[in-house]
């Protein structure tokens, strides 16, 4: 997609998001920053008050899924792996970098989250058949979506 086009969508989808208070106020998020490709936003989990601040890039959107990472809360830098959120038993969103999958897969060194729609889920090698193009023109997976798919996941998790 021409970065220009990419860049509009963006700025129109976030500006869907910073205009609904559902969003913003009920659900208890926090835009830190929203400067194309960029937008970082902070949630508490509801069960523990702890928070976690999310690091997505829209760089292609929406012809590819943004990327995702956890950053610290002072800073941009990258959230220790150790910090990121566990999984609840049975779930299998949040995976540690660095290890092998009972099927012999390689994890990325990187810790990720693992959900569709999600840059890192689609790039996976256990994944790359579950194609992006399949859901990026579903209303679900517009970018207001994505976010409250990913504040749903995280508040499901163990912080």
């Amino acid at each position: 997609m021409h970065p220009e086009i990419s860049k509009s969508l963006f700025e129109d989808q976030v500006q869907k998001v910073l205009t609904n208070p559902e969003l913003i106020v009920n659900r208890g998020w926090l835009v830190l920053k929203h400067s194309y490709p960029n937008l970082v936003v902070a949630m508490r989990h509801r069960k523990s008050g702890q928070l976690r601040v999310f690091g997505f890039k829209f760089d292609g959107w929406n012809d590819q899924p943004p990327s995702l990472t956890l950053l610290r809360c002072d800073s941009e830098e990258e959230l220790p792996h150790s910090q990121w959120p566990k999984n609840p038993q049975g779930k299998t969103y949040w995976h540690p970098g660095g290890w092998v999958s009972e099927s012999g897969i390689l994890v990325p060194s990187k810790p990720f989250m693992c959900m569709i729609g999600i840059r890192e889920y689609h790039e996976h090698q256990q994944h790359v058949k579950d194609a992006w193009k399949n859901y990026k023109n579903q209303s679900s997976y517009e970018l207001g979506q994505l976010l409250i798919q990913v504040s749903e996941v995280f508040q499901k998790s163990d912080v």
